[in-house]
């Protein structure tokens, strides 16, 4: 099947718009499709969480670094090294590029404050130790670095990729024949697949409680303090806070990851953690930075709608640099789904 790929290329932009042209190009003769902040009207909250959308439907991740750490945000990290740390967390293979000698660069492609350098530098060392990284001095160069590395990267970490629509029918037929051969294997063996083996199970509008976990950089009185660290950009404190809401809620909001085409668990919980935030008190939620959904809750969730009938698990193969994981892996019934488009569905 002929596959292209979507390449999220992240970079400081004023000191490397030649360099991010050359990379641009490379990613096109290899005839994959390129992402970047030129999607990206500023530097906002909206377009934070539109960047974390791309990023999370890109296949690979291709950092550019060189002279300028570049502006920071309102908790002391550049954007670039923002958008790394969240490539890096949900997993995305990080192609590393960086300025054989920074030192070497004309005045204003650097960093000429001190502590803008530091930070730099901080951030090579980071980069350098969790990752194999490729050197280069100049725009050709840089192409040609571009381009093995992305070749390397897709045949050794091969991802899910974007093909044309006709080249998938089948394959989705193939995949529906079997969903449906497991669950008539599940009826013969008589799991519970109907009203009367579930009535008794909490679900609809029956409410229960589900635990977020979050940082924030503000003390917040009257929460329990899980943990507090000093960041060179000052203290983080992390909570728990325990929200009320009801089954179908939960099952709109796993559905819709799901229904979407997210299959991995961590979709599933950042989807969770933003529909608990919406919940969560506004003197509260104003301070949330980092969030996720308590595992503990996460794992009673996929029991309590597994064993509705709605859900399904499994573990799935994911190979790594240098080992092999796997993650789990959560995808809607027939039943889930025609529930969820019950409840989701808009009413007269």
């Amino acid at each position: 099947m002929d596959k292209r790929y979507q390449i999220f290329i992240s970079s400081t932009y004023r000191d490397l718009i030649a360099e991010r042209q050359a990379v641009l190009t490379a990613v096109l003769e290899l005839e994959h499709i390129p992402a970047g902040m030129e999607l990206f009207p500023a530097s906002d909250d909206s377009a934070w969480a539109l960047i974390k959308e791309v990023i999370d439907r890109s296949d690979y991740y291709v950092l550019i670094v060189s002279g300028r750490y570049g502006s920071v945000d309102n908790v002391g990290l550049s954007f670039t090294e923002r958008e790394y740390d969240y490539a890096h967390q949900v997993g995305k293979p990080v192609i590393a590029l960086l300025h054989r000698n920074p030192e070497s660069l004309p005045r204003d492609h650097t960093d000429t404050k001190t502590e803008l350098w530091e930070r730099l530098c901080a951030f090579r060392t980071k980069i350098e130790q969790e990752h194999t990284c490729s050197f280069w001095d100049g725009s050709d160069d840089l192409r040609a670095k571009t381009i093995a590395s992305l070749v390397h990267a897709t045949r050794r970490f091969p991802a899910e990729g974007w093909v044309r629509a006709e080249g998938v029918a089948s394959n989705d037929a193939l995949a529906t024949i079997e969903r449906l051969r497991s669950e008539l294997e599940d009826i013969k063996r008589g799991l519970p697949t109907d009203l009367a083996a579930t009535k008794d199970l909490a679900c609809g509008t029956d409410e229960t409680s589900v635990v977020i976990s979050f940082n924030s950089q503000t003390e917040i009185k009257g929460l329990p303090l899980i943990k507090h660290e000093v960041h060179h950009n000052g203290p983080w404190y992390n909570y728990e806070y325990s929200v009320r809401t009801s089954w179908d809620e939960i099952l709109v909001t796993v559905g819709s990851v799901l229904y979407a085409g997210a299959r991995q668990e961590v979709d599933v919980d950042m989807a969770l953690a933003r529909h608990l935030i919406s919940k969560t008190p506004s003197e509260i939620a104003t301070h949330i930075s980092g969030r996720s959904t308590s595992k503990t809750d996460l794992r009673r969730i996929a029991v309590q709608l597994m064993a509705l009938g709605h859900l399904s698990t499994r573990s799935e193969k994911r190979d790594n640099r240098n080992f092999t994981t796997f993650v789990p892996a959560w995808e809607l019934t027939a039943s889930g789904l025609g529930k969820y488009l019950s409840v989701a569905a808009e009413r007269r």
